[in-house]
This record gives C-alpha cells, structure tokens and sequence, in this order.
C-alpha cells in the first residue's frame, strides 16, 4: 500500500505528528550498524529493534504474548517511514529483494502530561480505552480514545501496544502507527 493510501484510509493529520511503520520480523533482525545507518536519513527520527511484539491474535489479552521482533522506523512523513522500513527488511532479508508487506492496521495515538490519547477504528472504545489503561498503567480517565477517520476494526489490538509505547517514548509528538504482516517473497 501506498503511503498516500495509507493516509487517505486512517485519514489523521495533526502538528508535529510522526510517522512510525512497524513489522515484525521473521528470521534475522537488522544488526546495530544496519539500525545506525537508517537511523542517519534526513527525516528519520528514531529507529527501534522491539524485542517481542504482539501477534496478530484479535484480542488485548493475547496481545501480550510474545512473539517475533519487530522494527518499528519513525519519521516525519508516512513515505519515509514505509521506505526505511523496506531498507531495513531487505537488509535483514537472505534475498536481494526486501520481503512483500500487506497493511495490516493503523492507529495513532499521544502521550501528553501522562495521558493517553488513542485514535482506533473500533465501535467497542469503553473496551479498549479499559485495555489500554490497563497496559500503560494509567487510570481509565487519563486515558481517551477518539473513533473519527480510523478505518476498519479488524486486528487493531497489537497495533495498539506498539503505538502506546511509541507514544510514550515519543512524547508529546503524536504518532501514526502503520503495522505491516510480512508476506513470502514468491
């Protein structure tokens, strides 16, 4: 996917938001000078190797589960984002040719004077504003989840868990979270 469609899908623009594409990785994880080198790009702003990432499983609960490592690149525009991430799969990939990606989910979310502002594509918020008070440890009034221009519902749950610590770590920038299932290179 495009990283025009992307944004024309969750639709979410606000001052000073980043751009964070993240998958998880199957097989070798891009080493330190692979990492160091990405993070070198005019725009990228941080480049992270996440020890476990939640699975594609449709619940929060399970969302904890460990899993594979992930990459998450952060950067000022979605295209930039989607490109260093390709860089640093096809760096970690035994191919020439960097793995095929499918979207899988997107969300944005900010932390800001120790509240949670989550924006996800769900019609259940009291149940994922209760998870995501309860993953970051915040009580459930400090935490907001907005619905407007999010997209489909469908596997929201780990992206959530990614964009609350990016969130956290980012602070107070807002974050788009664009989470990519890697496909075989066939």
């Amino acid at each position: 996917m495009s990283p025009g469609a992307l944004r024309a899908r969750c639709g979410l623009r606000f001052p000073g938001m980043l751009y964070a594409a993240v998958a998880s990785v199957v097989g070798a994880v891009p080493s330190e000078p692979d990492l160091a080198a990405a993070r070198q790009h005019a725009g990228i702003i941080q480049v992270l190797a996440i020890a476990a990432m939640p699975s594609d499983a449709p619940t929060l609960s399970d969302a904890l589960v460990e899993t594979p490592p992930a990459i998450a690149v952060v950067a000022r525009g979605a295209a930039l984002a989607c490109k260093g991430l390709a860089g640093l799969l096809g760096a970690a990939s035994a191919s020439s040719a960097p793995p095929a990606e499918e979207l899988v989910e997107r969300c944005a979310a900010q932390w800001r004077n120790g509240h949670l502002r989550l924006w996800l594509p769900t019609w259940d918020v009291a149940f994922y504003r209760a998870a995501a008070a309860q993953l970051a440890g915040l009580p459930e009034r400090r935490v907001e989840v907005c619905t407007a221009g999010t997209g489909s519902e469908a596997g929201i749950a780990p992206g959530i868990v990614a964009a609350l610590a990016l969130a956290r770590s980012l602070s107070p920038a807002p974050v788009q979270v664009a989470r990519y299932r890697l496909l075989s290179a066939a």
